[in-house]
């Protein structure tokens, strides 16, 4: 317990998820392989490439599905960031406009009765739009300048955790939550778990010039995690 694994020793690479299924652990990421970012998830430590690195990917989320390993992230096209997941290797291009300089973004994944759920965001060529795809066709969840950082199945409801015009929310099949809204700071919500009927989301605020704070609510209600500055909370899980 709370002996560190390294999965790189290439500077600059970096784990951005995990998840474990059965006695195997994987994390997804990226290396840095001196020119571009190669999008990679660790298997027990065993580095699995995603890209070339011929352009720079990185991998944001993953999720195990029986025998299958689903990876979300983004691949440079040559002009601009696609939002992409990789199934046991295969990479899904996400729909979207990459004309006029526009770009995609995929921040989570979540795999439930076969269907595959992505969460991210789009620039729509004036501003960034909050978003999931259900087996590749595009919801369209924010109206202001928003992302969707995390997606969270739980029967037929679509949970995503985000932020839209400086307030941190969720949305529930579309229909939004928030959290905190002010003119003093702002604040993002990282992640969402949903455990029967209670909705866990963890926050981080960012009051400026003082600081950023790790918070949680559930069911609304807010606890706060670290009085001092400096902190987030960018992840959480409920057993």
């Amino acid at each position: 317990m709370g002996q560190a694994l390294v999965l790189s020793l290439l500077p600059n690479s970096r784990a951005n998820s995990v998840v474990i299924s059965g006695n195997d652990v994987y994390v997804a990421g990226f290396i840095d392989n001196g020119s571009n970012y190669v999008a990679t998830y660790w298997k027990n430590g065993t580095a699995i490439g995603l890209t070339d690195g011929i352009r720079t990917a990185t991998a944001s989320s993953i999720f195990v599905s029986g025998s299958d390993v689903y990876v979300a992230g983004y691949e440079n096209s040559g002009s601009v960031d696609v939002a992409c997941y990789w199934k046991n290797g295969a990479k899904v291009v996400l729909p979207n406009v990459t004309s006029g300089g526009k770009y995609s973004r995929a921040n989570s994944i979540f795999v439930s009765s076969s269907h595959v759920y992505v969460a991210g965001y789009q620039f729509n060529g004036t501003i960034e739009i909050a978003k999931y795809w259900k087996n590749g066709v595009s919801i369209d969840l924010g109206t202001y300048s928003s992302r969707a950082n995390c997606i969270f199945i739980s029967g037929s409801d679509v949970y995503v955790a985000g932020y839209e015009k400086g307030a941190a929310k969720y949305w529930k099949n579309g229909v939004e939550t928030s959290f905190t809204a002010t003119a003093s700071y702002s604040a993002e919500a990282k992640s969402i778990f949903v455990s029967g009927s209670d909705v866990y989301v963890a926050v981080t605020e960012y009051d400026f010039p003082s600081g950023e704070k790790a918070k949680y609510f559930k069911n609304g209600v807010e606890t706060i995690l670290s009085t001092g500055d400096r902190s987030g909370a960018f992840g959480i899980f409920v057993k």
